[in-house]
């Protein structure tokens, strides 16, 4: 009697994220429900599409019930019917609603199971639009999202945005991102990695598409390597761009100097063995994990000037910052790090603490957590978006 009565007053949250891919969104949400509190909170998880690198993980996390809608593509909202099933047979009280795509399913399913709050999350700093059809769907989602309970922003670019798109100020949180540094503690060294121990590396930790921009990174390699030919370069991760950058490293006669290494579950062994970690995003970012995990790891970092980029790096203190899209630019500041290690040393402890004070784990997920309780609602961060 007691154990249903504790199970009653439980706060029950639906988390809705289209896949369970390897991702900045797929690692934040894993380190939430990991954490948070049983006691006072049960949680379900809603994904769109079967299976992905991360769902081993998510699966066997105690305590968190998966539902898996099985679409089959883009163009298959049969699993809609899937999800208002689901909501038929179960009773939520938040919704959270962790990515593009998942947030205007999110709000409609509110809607149908008439679940009385929604937290729609926004991790980016501007639209990017992938086709016609991307750009009508960011349309309906902007002015949807005018109606959810509360926006969490997982930065001031992202706060930015959410007002940009006509949303109250009044509705906006700005929750950091939190930091796994158990994660980030390195197990193999560059011998272990088989990297070459006589030379510097410069390397990047993204998804390979455009938004990313991996080809001024290529371009910046071929600059450099004319002034530093013991350079070597690392691309970390996949993505719809890795035949277009092979191709461009064998055209470029880059082979022995530019290695893809794929996507990978264990990124601090690799991050913790670069010398420089760069990001060469063209248009925005929210908050990029690879760069807070480099920081974290005392790694000196370049990233473009872009939005959320420049928020997150102050540059000469805690990093430099680029013009995007300009290979020379980027190859200059990496000939100037690898020349002076002591300055990019400098960079990299000064960014460590800065991670170490703003993006911590357990306060991530106790804002989360008293905004699915209501407190955040009436008494915090009312008008002017400040951070939980």
């Amino acid at each position: 009697m007691h154990e249903k009565a504790a199970a009653a007053t439980k706060i029950r949250v639906l988390y809705i994220l289209p896949s369970l891919g390897i991702g900045g969104a797929e690692r934040q949400l894993y380190y939430l429900l990991r954490d948070l509190d049983r006691n006072r909170f049960e949680a379900s998880l809603m994904v769109f599409y079967h299976g992905g690198a991360m769902h081993a993980e998510f699966a066997n996390l105690p305590n968190v019930q998966l539902f898996c809608l099985h679409k089959k593509s883009g163009m298959d909202f049969a699993y809609l019917y899937a999800a208002a099933r689901i909501m038929r047979t179960h009773s939520f009280d938040v919704i959270h609603a962790c990515n593009v795509s998942a947030r205007l399913v999110g709000l409609f399913l509110a809607w149908w199971g008439r679940v009385p709050k929604t937290i729609m999350a926004e991790r980016n700093a501007s639209a990017v639009y992938s086709s016609l059809g991307s750009r009508l769907y960011h349309f309906f989602e902007h002015r949807a999202m005018r109606h959810a309970t509360l926006v969490a922003a997982n930065s001031e670019a992202g706060r930015r945005f959410c007002l940009k798109n006509r949303i109250p100020a009044s509705r906006i949180r700005v929750i950091n991102n939190g930091l796994d540094w158990d994660r980030l503690q390195p197990r193999r060294t560059r011998t272990e990695l088989s990297w070459p121990s006589d030379r510097p590396v410069v390397g990047m930790v993204a998804r390979l598409f455009s938004q990313k921009d991996p080809i001024t990174f290529l371009k910046s390699a071929r600059w450099l390597l004319q002034r530093m030919p013991q350079v070597q370069f690392l691309l970390v991760g996949d993505g719809p761009m890795r035949q277009e950058i092979e191709d461009k490293v064998q055209q470029w006669n880059l082979n022995d100097r530019v290695q893809l290494v794929g996507a990978v579950k264990e990124v601090a062994d690799y991050l913790a063995n670069m010398d420089v970690v760069v990001l060469t995003s063209k248009q925005s970012e929210g908050c990029a994990n690879a760069v807070l995990e480099a920081m974290a790891l005392s790694r000196p970092v370049i990233v473009t000037d872009v939005p959320g980029n420049s928020d997150l790096v102050e540059h000469g203190r805690t990093g430099l910052i680029v013009r995007p899209e300009d290979p020379q630019a980027l190859g200059k500041a990496l000939f100037d790090l690898l020349t002076q290690p002591d300055r990019g040393a400098a960079l990299g402890r000064c960014g460590h603490e800065m991670v170490k004070r703003e993006y911590d784990m357990k306060t991530m997920v106790a804002a989360y957590e008293r905004l699915y309780a209501g407190c955040g609602v009436e008494s915090a961060n009312q008008s002017d978006g400040r951070r939980l």
